[in-house]
C-alpha cells in the first residue's frame, strides 16, 4: 500500500470514528403557532445498531436522537418539508419529504438498516450505507406506544 493509500484510509477511518451528531433547535421550527404539526418518530427494537443513536431533524439540524423502544414527537410548521434520520456519523442519512398540513400528526418508524452489515466486512463501504431506514406509517395506538419510552427534542 502506497503511502498516499495509507494516508486516506487513516483519514477515512478518524473521520467514521470521530463524527458524531450535536442536537440544535432547528431555527424555522422555534415559534410554535396554531397551525403547527407534529412528527412522531419512533424506533423499534432490535438489531446491529442498537448501541446507536438514531437522528431526526432537518438537512442543517438534528432535534433529538433515539434508541430503540424510545419516540419523540417534534413540533413543526405546517408545510412542505425534508427531514431525515441518520446515525450522525459518517454513513449516509436517509431523507423522507413530506407536506404537513395543520394539525396533521406524521408518523415516522425508524428501524436498523440490514444493508449496514457490510460495514462488518468492508468497513469503507459503509459510510455511504444509511445505518436506518425509515418509513412513513399508520401511527401507532396509545396501547403501542405505551410500550416506548418518551425522550424530549430540543
Amino acid at each position: 500500500m502506497t503511502e498516499k493509500n495509507k494516508n486516506a484510509v487513516v483519514a477515512a477511518l478518524t473521520l467514521s470514528l470521530s463524527a458524531c451528531a450535536s442536537l440544535s433547535q432547528e431555527p424555522s421550527w422555534s415559534a410554535p403557532e396554531n397551525n403547527d404539526s407534529r412528527v412522531l418518530i419512533y424506533r423499534v427494537s432490535g438489531s446491529h445498531s442498537s448501541a446507536v443513536n438514531a437522528y431526526f431533524g432537518t438537512q442543517e439540524h438534528y432535534v433529538v436522537g433515539i434508541r430503540p423502544n424510545q419516540y419523540s414527537v417534534v413540533t413543526v410548521p405546517s408545510g412542505e418539508h425534508s427531514f431525515r434520520v441518520g446515525s450522525g456519523s459518517s454513513s449516509s442519512a436517509v431523507t423522507i419529504n413530506a407536506t404537513l398540513t395543520p394539525d396533521e400528526t406524521l408518523c415516522l418508524k425508524v428501524k436498523s438498516n440490514p444493508a449496514q452489515w457490510i460495514g462488518a466486512i468492508i468497513p469503507l463501504l459503509a459510510i455511504g450505507i444509511p445505518t436506518f431506514n425509515s418509513e412513513i406509517v399508520e401511527c401507532p395506538d396509545q396501547e403501542e406506544l405505551s410500550e416506548f419510552a418518551l425522550v424530549e427534542s430540543v
